[in-house]
């Protein structure tokens, strides 16, 4: 995904024309970053192709680029924990576990993403807030994307209309596409976009034959694009000119399109044509027009096939055609001059972005683990609750909360590593979710498509499964994502970190944790609408206990205790209870990974199953001591203990200790 919109990137930049400096030269720079990005992917792309078997990293591989294992997530797992009850009733819950998402082969000198973007004055487009200029501009190439789309949807009402002698239909096709072509016109003279084509035009000022008109300098080539399926004449840099020409074809489309609905009105039965029969005796079992189309290409410049039932038509349509052709070239000429102005807007805050490349290059393979870990937590979730119809409704109204627990410290490397899964869990609340059946039994992989900044994954699902989802869900919808981040530093590293007063480096602890309780309390509302509106009284149950623990929550977020682990306590149970995604991580997934989840289970068994607490601390060894964690060292560095020494089990919170016995002091992480 990620080489295919840097190609188009390409595509764009080169339909831009000759440019004066100093745009040219910035253009050029982006363009070798792009095309050092691509060849960066593609042999990543056939490292991992070359070694099939690869589907695993372990954390002992975290820093070596071998087979492309960067943008592999480490020791990515899902802790499965089923509890089977006296009466017969089984629940299951999942936690994904996996290691941070950080860039390790490049390195923390220069801190993580998060730390590396803020430090400069500007952001690469991709990585803006919706507060910049360039969400801007990806808003407006959405809008524009979706008026080109529906346009052409409206061409295919308009003829199916004249097919059918459906003269309402007909009126009101023709009414829309008017309101959207004058809403086009319109665009083009609005702020932002009326600057950036300004901008665009003054870039453009000193190369050869810019603003002469096409009779005394002919038409260049540059003024031919390639819209996917065929090149189109867009005279690019004269707006008020195509503007004019757009006014005049849409009053010569409305002219035509008056005289249509008249003889739609007049003509009370079929006519029989002598001369179309004969017409229509040449291809008799196709009836449809001789400009064969493919309807699911948005290209306003083409026409559609349209299936004639009566002979009459074939007049309308071409007596429409031509006018409502030329209407629609001169539409398309529009947008591409806006959609250019946007990515040439674009194209400048990347170009004047410093190390570019290596920015791009980290952040991609942050999120390519970030991604992995997102599709895995969902998918276990979703086949754990497919027959929930509370979680059903929730993924449809409301969306899928992922919420991820770092237990990494605020010094040294692993500040940089947090600063990384920080930015990289933000940027997920730009992925939206969708479910395919699975096709033949194969269950297949998860499939990108979109861009960095607007990532659709596609999930497959069994048919036995997916024939369990509500409507929406089966025929496509998405499913908006929204991600919280709570971190807290438990090892050695946040004890001097604390033991430091250095205020930034707890303050970005408190930075990540106030702003995801935002996020967390916005989706817990949410969901106790949901149940309210649903009206079932375990629901209600339910509603009533959420806004309890988020007060709770608000308390331990906003306190200035060290080593807050309550907070992430409370963080789990209030995800669980409104059926979201857990994802827990440090460095490695490994040792303190193993501490979290296992006292996790175990706070469920006592919260929810009656465990006494006189085994509560037994039962939490065992599952340390005889539980799948320590299968889990085995599979990373080959050895069953944890990677725990005395110093450090000092400085652990004593619930996230180690029985004696499972760890060692000279085992590599």
């Amino acid at each position: 995904m990620a080489s295919q919109e840097d190609r188009c990137r390409i595509n764009d930049i080169i339909a831009f024309g000759e440019l004066a400096a100093p745009w040219h030269a910035n253009t050029q720079s982006l363009l070798g970053y792009l095309f050092s990005n691509i060849g960066e992917h593609q042999r990543t792309i056939s490292e991992l192709e070359s070694e099939p078997e690869l589907f695993f990293k372990a954390s002992i591989h975290k820093k070596t680029k071998k087979h492309g294992t960067a943008f592999l997530p480490t020791n990515l797992h899902v802790q499965r924990f089923k509890v089977l009850d006296t009466d017969g009733q089984a629940s299951t819950r999942n936690v994904t576990t996996v290691g941070a998402f950080a860039c390790h082969v490049r390195g923390f000198r220069q801190g993580g993403l998060h730390k590396i973007i803020a430090d400069n004055v500007c952001w690469p487009s991709f990585a803006s807030d919706h507060d910049s200029a360039a969400h801007t501009c990806r808003v407006i190439l959405k809008k524009l994307a979706t008026m080109r789309q529906q346009l052409a949807d409206l061409r295919v009402k308009l003829f199916k209309a004249a097919a059918n002698r459906k003269t309402e239909q007909f009126s009101s096709a023709l009414c829309e596409i008017s309101s959207k072509v004058q809403q086009t016109v319109a665009d083009c003279t609005k702020s932002p976009i009326s600057g950036a084509i300004q901008i665009m035009k003054e870039a453009r000022t000193h190369s050869a034959t810019e603003y002469q008109s096409e009779e005394d300098k002919g038409v260049s080539s540059q003024d031919w694009v390639w819209d996917g399926m065929d090149y189109i004449l867009v005279s690019k840099w004269n707006l008020e000119k195509h503007i004019q020409k757009t006014q005049e074809q849409l009053m010569a489309v409305l002219g035509v399109g008056r005289e249509i609905e008249e003889s739609l009105n007049s003509m009370l039965a079929p006519r029989n044509d002598i001369g179309l029969s004969q017409f229509f005796e040449k291809s008799p079992r196709t009836g449809h027009l001789p400009l064969p189309r493919n309807l699911s290409q948005p290209n306003l410049h083409r026409s559609p096939s349209v299936s004639l039932r009566r002979p009459g038509v074939f007049c309308w349509s071409f007596k429409i055609l031509p006018s409502l052709t030329s209407l629609y070239q001169d539409v398309e000429s529009l947008l591409k001059i806006m959609e250019n102005s946007m990515n040439f807007s674009l194209v400048q805050m990347d170009a004047h972005y410093p190390d570019f490349e290596q920015v791009v290059l980290r952040y991609d393979s942050v999120m390519s683990q970030a991604l992995a870990a997102l599709a895995t937590s969902f998918c276990s979730t979703l086949w754990s609750n497919v027959t929930n119809k509370v979680f059903l409704r929730m993924l449809q109204d409301i969306g899928f909360l992922a919420h991820f627990e770092s237990l990494l410290s605020t010094q040294g490397h692993e500040q940089g590593m947090l600063e990384d899964m920080w930015f990289a869990v933000r940027q997920l609340n730009n992925v939206t979710l969708h479910i395919v059946q699975v096709e033949n039994g194969n269950l297949g992989e998860p499939t990108l498509t979109g861009s960095r900044c607007d990532i659709h994954m596609s999930l497959p699902l069994q048919e036995s499964l997916f024939d369990e989802l509500p409507q929406s869900l089966r025929r496509g919808d998405g499913v908006r994502v929204r991600t919280v981040l709570f971190t807290q530093g438990i090892n050695e590293g946040q004890t001097l970190s604390d033991l430091n007063f250095v205020s930034q480096h707890s303050q970005i602890q408190a930075d990540i944790n106030q702003g995801s309780y935002r996020i967390m309390e916005e989706f817990v509302q949410c969901f106790r609408a949901l149940c309210i509106d649903i009206g079932s009284a375990k629901l209600a149950v339910e509603a009533n206990i959420l806004p309890v623990l988020l007060e709770q929550l608000a308390e331990e977020v906003h306190s200035n205790k060290t080593k807050n682990v309550e907070m992430l306590q409370l963080c789990e149970e209030i995800t669980y209870r409104v059926n979201g995604g857990r994802i827990t991580s440090c460095k490695s997934a490994k040792d303190r990974t193993a501490m979290a989840v296992t006292l996790e289970q175990c706070n469920i068994l006592r919260r929810d199953h009656a465990l006494p607490e006189t085994v509560f601390q037994q039962a939490l060894d065992s599952m340390r001591s005889r539980g799948t964690r320590l299968h889990n060292c085995m599979k990373n560095i080959g050895h069953r203990q944890y990677a725990f020494n005395s110093f450090q089990l000092k400085c652990l919170p004593a619930k996230y200790c180690p029985p004696p016995g499972t760890y060692g002091k000279k085992v590599q992480t």
